[in-house]
């Protein structure tokens, strides 16, 4: 059995219990703890006058002059006095290493008050942060009710204070379990569980704990170092009877035994035993005919807000009603045994169909939550006739519909942020038999170089409630650098799709789209800025799913860009065989009579590191021409090696941008390298089995 170990909150404890015991009518306001040089904040905000007795009470617990505590009446702003550094808290160390006098008996008295309280190794972290402690920084934190809840349990059980005006009451607490349901999940002895605090609430919390930073723009910021980003070669999916005929198995749905799963679910649930759990429950999905409840579980404040802000938020009614469907287990601090749990590395991201969870562990990366669920749905809603689809989606005033398919970095998020437009959300979507739905509640934008000019509403929705990843802030001022790469290209934004003022809050459109939108960023400037797609034509270039990644932007690239080819715009996410997608795709766009088009946001002139990216306002031009119908079909060109319709004219766009071979100073290097990319899609293509002829051969031209 572990030894206890001295909580570093003890001392402030021991005031809190010493003065709740001899003024049971004191409402307490703030409590401030800092830690590593030996003092002590407390501030109190009192609901009647106490005497001079209570304030020498409460500094002999303090140990220092009753001078040194400053407790001002109800009704007016407490203040905090911070002590002599050289004044020891009671089981704290001071420079020397020697405890502070008088600690043993009080804390022998405060175990035998609680003899279920444990205060091993396991939450050095959680000790360090109630005090404010980071990297050896002093810290101040002010500590709300949550966590006066942990202090009060350290001497005598857990109490649950409700604060008014005049009284004060303390309550034994309800069990965690109780309340929250966990046990199912072998979630039964979890340390304070809150269960969907409000965005203040968890913001607060975030920053108690030391989790993330405050922005001056009111945002929060988390780094998630090292990864920064998706794992895909860390995801499985359980290979059960409801999975094993369903799931495209290979590279991307790798297969994880039920056992393999029931053992990691075992060691996940005993790593969250006596720990702080965070409870967000959600909607995914806005229409109310396809909407699935799902509970996140994460060991973070911040990533309970991620979450609260991404999904559907319920309202407290509906909470009170909801019985999850699926639960996302989310525990960074978990690592993985590769030899043990049969993992590729230390990070895992597992979903089981038949238990309906959801296990993350070893990243403290907040997008593999949404993307967990985005799995699920594409798993599920092709079976009730609903197309999955990684795209964002906007609305125009006629009520015209648009998709936009694409990769990270392709603009799908910048593109449908439209200020002449309607915005149903940025990433994922569903199309059911009465129109297009958000998948969820928020937008999770990529904000590296982002700027009021290009991107004005992304820019002013990082606000108070907004969560950003990985962004660097200036030391000083705390503003966020947005052109700053140093950590990572991925940087990330997420915040609740009202933000953006001109949004579509009920997140649903019941209008069929009249144009779908292929984003690709051509890093090689061979692809035109734009072309009308056949039905053909565009089920093959959706199967495709191509982009180019940068040179520079990931661990190992060389200096030439890569070609990425992703099934469907999304295959980490699509666990059923591509085909199943393509095929919902091309039902829905012949049903619906929706316009295709191929929209290249990259590069002009040259391919990367000699040309130009093609310019926002030209791009945005194109696609306003696209979705509100005026490009002329009859006025193409037809591309010799990709076999794509150009458009020779398109208003708002220089012609000779429309013909990529005339920006190239020299055209023979254009053929070339148009050439070799059209030799890697004839080659990706080959994987895809089972399609038409009419299908295989709509793609470029080869020999």
């Amino acid at each position: 059995m572990r030894a206890a170990r001295r909580p570093s909150t003890l001392s402030a404890a021991l005031t809190l219990y010493h003065l709740r015991s001899t003024s049971p009518g004191l409402a307490w306001k703030h409590l401030l703890v800092a830690n590593d040089i030996g003092f002590c904040l407390l501030t109190v905000a009192w609901t009647r006058v106490c005497g001079e007795g209570i304030r020498a009470r409460a500094a002999a617990c303090l140990r220092r002059e009753p001078q040194s505590l400053a407790i001002e009446g109800a009704g007016s702003r407490a203040r905090s006095v911070r002590t002599a550094p050289g004044a020891l808290r009671p089981g704290c160390r001071g420079n020397t290493g020697r405890k502070g006098d008088g600690a043993t008996k009080e804390w022998a008295k405060a175990k035998a008050a609680s003899p279920g309280s444990t205060w091993g190794n396991d939450r050095r972290r959680r000790d360090a942060v109630a005090c404010g402690r980071n990297g050896g920084d002093d810290r101040v934190y002010g500590l709300s009710s949550c966590s006066r809840n942990r202090l009060f349990a350290a001497v005598g059980g857990l109490r649950t204070v409700t604060r008014d005006r005049r009284t004060v009451k303390s309550t034994q607490a309800t069990a965690p379990q109780a309340i929250t349901g966990l046990e199912r999940y072998g979630l039964t002895r979890p340390g304070q569980v809150f269960r969907n605090p409000p965005v203040p609430a968890l913001f607060e919390l975030a920053l108690q704990r030391s989790e993330a930073r405050l922005t001056a723009t009111g945002a929060l910021v988390a780094m998630t170092a090292p990864r920064t980003g998706r794992s895909p070669k860390d995801k499985f999916i359980v290979k059960e009877s409801s999975t094993a005929d369903t799931v495209a198995w290979g590279p991307v749905n790798q297969p994880m035994t039920p056992e393999g799963f029931e053992r990691l679910l075992a060691r996940v649930t005993a790593y969250f035993q006596e720990r702080d759990l965070f409870v967000c429950d959600a909607w995914a999905g806005a229409d109310p005919d396809y909407r699935m409840p799902i509970r996140v579980v994460s060991e973070f404040a911040w990533h309970s807000l991620f979450a609260r802000q991404l999904f559907r938020r319920p309202t407290p009614d509906e909470i009170s009603g909801m019985s999850p469907q699926f639960i996302v287990v989310s525990a960074p601090g978990f690592l993985a045994d590769p030899a043990s749990d049969k993992t590729n590395s230390e990070a895992v991201v597992t979903v089981s169909f038949e238990r309906r969870i959801v296990l993350i562990g070893g990243t403290h990366y907040a997008g593999e939550i949404k993307k967990s669920i985005f799995t699920v749905l594409n798993h599920m809603l092709p079976d009730r006739n609903v197309f999955p689809m990684h795209c964002s989606a906007n609305v125009g005033p006629a009520g015209d519909v648009a998709l936009f398919f694409g990769l990270s970095g392709t603009g799908k998020t910048t593109l449908s942020a439209d200020p002449t437009r309607r915005l149903i959300g940025d990433d994922e979507h569903g199309w059911s038999d009465r129109g297009v739905f958000n998948f969820e509640g928020g937008c999770y934008a990529k904000c590296i170089r982002l700027s009021p000019e290009k991107e004005p509403q992304i820019y002013h929705a990082l606000r108070f409630g907004a969560v950003l990843e990985n962004v660097v802030i200036d030391e000083a001022t705390r503003v966020p650098l947005f052109d700053d790469a140093s950590v990572t290209e991925n940087t990330r934004a997420a915040y609740p799709v009202e933000f953006i003022s001109n949004s579509v809050p009920e997140g649903y459109v019941w209008a069929h789209p009249r144009a779908v939108i292929f984003l690709t960023c051509d890093a090689f400037g061979v692809l035109p800025p734009v072309a009308r797609l056949t039905t053909p034509q565009a089920m093959y270039h959706f199967l495709s799913g191509y982009t180019a990644k940068l040179a520079g932007t990931e661990t190992g690239m060389g200096s030439e860009p890569e070609a990425a080819f992703s099934t469907c715009f999304g295959a980490p996410f699509l666990p059923r065989p591509p085909r199943v997608y393509a095929e919902m795709l091309a039902d829905k766009v012949k049903q619906h009579d929706a316009r295709c088009y191929l929209i290249n946001t990259g590069w002009s002139g040259g391919p990367f590191g000699v040309g130009e990216r093609i310019r926002l306002n030209v791009t945005r031009a194109i696609v306003d021409a696209a979705v509100n119908e005026r490009i002329d079909d009859k006025n193409c060109r037809v591309d010799p090696v990709f076999g794509l319709n150009v458009p020779r004219h398109v208003a708002g766009v220089p012609d000779e941008v429309l013909d990529p071979k005339s920006t190239w100073k020299n055209p023979d290097e254009y053929t070339a390298k148009a050439r070799a990319l059209a030799g890697r899609f004839v080659e990706n293509f080959k994987r895809f089995s089972g399609v038409s002829k009419e299908v295989a051969e709509a793609g470029p031209r080869v020999g």
